[in-house]
């Protein structure tokens, strides 16, 4: 059985009387102190944790009490560490700070008005990184990243120019629209929850290499996160469902449509024959370029709801292989047109 000690021994030194190596300290006959052979301790509990490798501190007590170990200077509560069956809390109890350290080298402060700083004792804003690279979702970073790295999955980055900032997703490579995005958004109250408004993205284009565009989307009223402008490859600039600054080159002959929501807002066209052109749907603020190609020349050509200056449409050239210019804008109503240029050669 266990030495039950209930009073002081002489010479300062207590152990145990039998062959059971437990020690143990008892008050109003309940364990209250146990050491077992093994150098246990257990506090509360006649079963401290056993442990072949390590010595082990046990506190035990009910869960409405819980755990606590408190930590005094000059009667001065400075320090708790409390544990119950809902929380595990180490709570300074004066305005000081809380600080973690490393082979002796302070690595984190949590200041007592709650700012929290790696690498630097004295962090001015809720969470400070003094220094070095942060990389958030992965646990590998390779010499590319930025100085904070947000990725879902490893992966090994081109050797460019490394940035401030770096988000990735965790596709395979090249795998075409995907990549990393930053949404932008807020707390919506009737919700409970957070929203996004706005969200930036850099996506890939399949199969080409280092090649992607980068993506502009918003909220709308139905939630959804829509495109609205695109950044491509090659750096053309399009407004999705509005229309698209790039270069459309087309040959037609007798029907024209021109759509610059698809085609864009600089447009060749070059004619194979007598043509009517219908111009898109007016919508007030837009305009576009278009570059007719006399094709092998004497065509003509038919304007649909094209307002002309002085009520006249331009007559094209008529030599072959060359090339007429016509400015449009709308009013939201009508297409007004302009002639920028006749005859030019390509």
């Amino acid at each position: 059985m266990a030495s039950i000690i209930n009073a002081a021994t002489s010479g300062g030194l207590i152990s145990t009387a039998d062959t059971s190596g437990i020690l143990q300290l008892q008050t109003a006959s309940t364990a209250a102190v146990t050491v077992d052979a093994s150098q246990n301790v257990g506090i509360g509990t006649a079963s401290p944790t056993a442990s072949s490798s390590h010595k082990t501190l046990t506190l035990n007590a009910p869960a409405t009490f819980g755990s606590l170990i408190d930590f005094k200077t000059n009667e001065t509560l400075n320090l708790r560490f409390f544990v119950n069956g809902t929380n595990s809390v180490i709570s300074t109890k004066t305005a000081t700070p809380l600080v973690f350290e490393t082979n002796d080298i302070e690595r984190m402060r949590i200041l007592s008005s709650g700012e929290v700083g790696i690498g630097t004792s004295s962090p001015a804003a809720k969470l400070v990184v003094a220094s070095g690279n942060t990389l958030l979702g992965h646990n590998t970073l390779d010499n590319y990243g930025g100085n904070v790295d947000i990725r879902s999955a490893y992966q090994v980055r081109a050797a460019n120019t490394p940035t401030q900032l770096f988000v990735s997703d965790s596709a395979g490579s090249q795998t075409i629209d995907t990549g990393g995005a930053i949404d932008l958004g807020g707390y919506i109250s009737t919700l409970s929850r957070a929203y996004t408004y706005a969200r930036i993205q850099g996506l890939a284009n399949a199969g080409s290499g280092y090649g992607g565009y980068l993506s502009l989307m918003t909220t709308n009223a139905g939630g959804s996160v829509t495109e609205r402008v695109r950044i491509a490859t090659v750096g053309t600039f399009i407004i999705k469902n509005d229309y698209q600054e790039q270069t459309f080159t087309a040959n037609s002959s007798t029907a024209i449509t021109l759509d610059i929501v698809t085609n864009g807002t600089d447009q060749v066209i070059t004619l194979t024959g007598t043509a009517t052109i219908t111009m898109p749907t007016a919508t007030a603020g837009k305009s576009f370029l278009l570059k007719l190609k006399t094709g092998a020349g004497a065509y003509t050509v038919t304007w649909s709801t094209v307002k002309w200056p002085s009520g006249t449409a331009p007559t094209l050239t008529s030599t072959a292989s060359r090339m007429d210019i016509f400015s449009f804008f709308s009013d939201g109503t009508n297409w007004y047109g302009t002639t920028v240029g006749q005859n030019y050669t390509p």
